[in-house]
């Protein structure tokens, strides 16, 4: 508690208002630098893996090399806006959280009976702003990248701190010691700690470790680079193959001028779909294509065994981007589905109650005060009448049970109150 103590103090001064991370953006990660994906090799990509390598071995050490590990984050971030497939499994893996209905709740009945319900509501209040879901959103970004941060606006009105917005910074911008502690990193590549209740910092949680290293986009830059390749390669195919050659063949004897009518007619040909040639010349169209040893496409073989390896990176199955299964594949692969979204939905929510809930409770109700826990929620997997049935086993175990809440599971409003009549006049 002594650590909440501490920080209580500057909370409550214009730090919680102004944007801390706002004012580097421009130096440490502005946008004015080159393209990382249009100039990458396999000998640059290996470069920049072995920096975030060497980057970790600093941290150990109590040093900072956060401008070169920006070079990787830039190209974690091109991954998504150059590559259909990707950007698609990991939008489908955000928005499968961010649909989730948002639940406060008491993992235990607090003692503190009088400020108990005024807690309670005030959390609900702030879980239901559409900005949390904003919030929530961004901190999926740390499922490619390892970690995301966002910075918290606070507003101080009628003696209550409450926050206001949550803006997303980029990762650059932070760096993380041995033990895994964000600090910010300044102008002057300095490490500046952050500051309690101004940052929420979520961490993937698919892979232990280091937390820059924690990213699906560190395993799937190899991947991404060789489909590019591939598509590449493709394209120069096509440029060179994609239009049917003309070959005309003439007769040994052929005069020069009846060679260049026949060039000429082969010429033409490409926007006319008629020609007239000398007898005893010919045109053939060779159909040219790419053939591996199954048959197929070789450019597409590997295009589409990439895209099946990042799916199951990112979504833990291929069958919702790909599909053609059987009823029993296709509920094995939902299952993984749900599962991997399931313990998206348990961090972001076990972030968002110690780095949201928390400092906002204990900034307004004192460091000793009862903070409720937030969940989040499917609404396909709510069942409204098994979690009525258990509060009413609670009720008859003389277990207080929210009215709020029992009202919320069923969907009912409460009930309006209405106005104590007037005094009739004597």
């Amino acid at each position: 508690m002594q650590i909440i103590r501490n920080f209580l103090k500057p909370l409550r001064q214009p730090l919680l208002v102004d944007n801390s991370a706002a004012a580097s953006v421009a130096t440490i990660s502005g946008g004015g630098g080159d393209s990382v994906s249009r100039t990458l090799t396999p000998g640059r990509l290996a470069s920049i893996l072995r920096t975030l390598e060497q980057a970790e071995h600093a941290a150990i050490q109590g040093e900072v090399i956060q401008p070169a590990v920006g070079t990787y984050f830039a190209l974690a971030a091109e991954m998504e806006e150059r590559d259909p497939h990707y950007r698609a499994v990991l939008q489908t893996r955000k928005l499968a959280v961010t649909r989730l209905q948002r639940e406060v709740f008491w993992e235990r009945q607090p003692d503190d009976a009088d400020s108990a319900p005024q807690i309670f509501a005030a959390t609900e209040a702030l879980v239901s702003q559409p900005w949390v879901g904003d919030v929530i959103s961004d901190l999926t970004d740390a499922t490619a990248k390892g970690y995301s941060v966002v910075e918290l606006n606070w507003r101080s009105a009628g003696g209550q701190w409450t926050p206001i917005a949550g803006n997303w910074r980029y990762p650059q911008d932070f760096w993380f010691d041995c033990g895994n502690t964000a600090s910010f990193v300044s102008e002057q590549a300095e490490l500046v700690s952050l500051p309690y209740g101004k940052f929420i910092v979520h961490h993937a949680t698919g892979k232990t470790g280091w937390v820059p290293r924690r990213g699906v986009a560190k395993v799937a830059m190899w991947s991404w680079m060789l489909k590019s390749f591939a598509l590449r390669d493709w394209a120069a195919f096509l440029d060179a193959y994609g239009v049917p050659w003309r070959i005309g063949k003439y007769h040994k004897n052929a005069t020069r001028d009846q060679i260049g009518k026949l060039k000429g007619v082969i010429t033409r040909m490409a926007s006319d779909n008629a020609a007239i040639i000398p007898e005893g010349m010919s045109i053939e169209f060779p159909n040219v294509k790419p053939a591996s040893a199954s048959g197929r496409n070789p450019f597409l073989e590997l295009a589409e065994y990439i895209d099946k390896q990042i799916s199951k990176l990112v979504l833990g199955q291929t069958l919702t981007t790909d599909g053609g299964a059987s009823h029993a594949q296709a509920r094995v692969h939902g299952e993984v589905q749900a599962m991997v979204v399931e313990a998206d939905a348990r961090a972001i929510a076990r972030t968002l109650t110690e780095q949201l809930i928390t400092p906002f409770v204990r900034l307004n109700w004192g460091e000793d005060a009862p903070v409720p826990q937030l969940e989040l929620r499917s609404h396909q997997d709510e069942n409204i009448a098994e979690r009525l049935a258990h509060a009413e086993v609670l009720h008859k175990l003389n277990i207080p049970v929210s009215s709020s809440q029992v009202r919320k599971i069923a969907k009912f409003a409460a009930p309006e109150v209405s106005p104590a009549p007037s005094p009739k006049a004597s």
